[in-house]
């Protein structure tokens, strides 16, 4: 729960917000930022369907939010499945897409002109919902009222954002100082290297994946 929150409240910041951010992320590495973009929002689709799937799945028991239905019932004879009808609801679209696009690869919808698609609100809705339900579980079987907040840094994302930008205007300063050697006559100027040498080195603890 805390980590969809995490990771949903990264999307939103990077990818929601000003376009200067994206700009930022772009001017580092356009793939990346795209691969950034798409594995945060993928990943909170599978969170939201994994998390609203039914508590018993033929002979399959799962770790869902259906059991808080049961829990609360048991423990405070409290009927806590209107709630989840309502949360079920709002999250059938995004079931219905992970299903025929991430969790499985729906051959009809591939081949359709008419993809089954996915937005930001209906997504950042879903995941507002969950919040809600599982907040309205503990305030009515615990007295209790809290945001569910994922722990980290409040500035965290705003750190990284500022350090890679700072990076990319020294990149240009770099760059720039490197013309004007070039210009001079300085043509070795062009083969310095401008990072060290473990940005590019192959060798390490971590598996090769070239492809040959």
């Amino acid at each position: 729960m805390c980590q969809l929150y995490q990771e949903w409240r990264l999307f939103l910041y990077f990818f929601a917000g000003p376009k200067e951010r994206v700009g930022v992320l772009n001017d580092a590495s356009g793939l990346t930022a795209r691969t950034l973009q798409n594995t945060l929002w993928d990943s909170a689709l599978i969170k939201v369907r994994r998390l609203t799937d039914p508590s018993k799945q033929r002979s399959n028991e799962n770790l869902s939010l259906e059991r808080l239905v049961g829990i609360a019932q048991e423990s405070c004879k409290i009927d806590l499945k209107p709630a989840y009808a309502e949360l079920i609801e709002k999250v059938s679209h995004c079931r219905k897409y992970t299903d025929k696009n991430l969790v499985h690869r729906d051959l009809r919808n591939a081949l359709s002109v008419q993809k089954q698609t996915i937005d930001l609100r209906t997504t950042t809705d879903a995941i507002r919902k969950i919040g809600w339900f599982v907040r309205k579980f503990h305030s009515l079987t615990r007295d209790v009222d809290y945001l569910l907040m994922p722990i980290a840094g409040a500035d965290d994302e705003q750190r990284f954002l500022l350090r890679l930008h700072l990076g990319n205007e020294a990149a240009l300063e770099s760059q720039k100082e490197s013309y004007q050697k070039v210009r001079a006559g300085d043509f070795a100027a062009l083969m310095k290297p401008e990072s060290p040498d473990w940005i590019y080195a192959k060798k390490g603890k971590s598996p090769s994946f070239d492809f040959e």
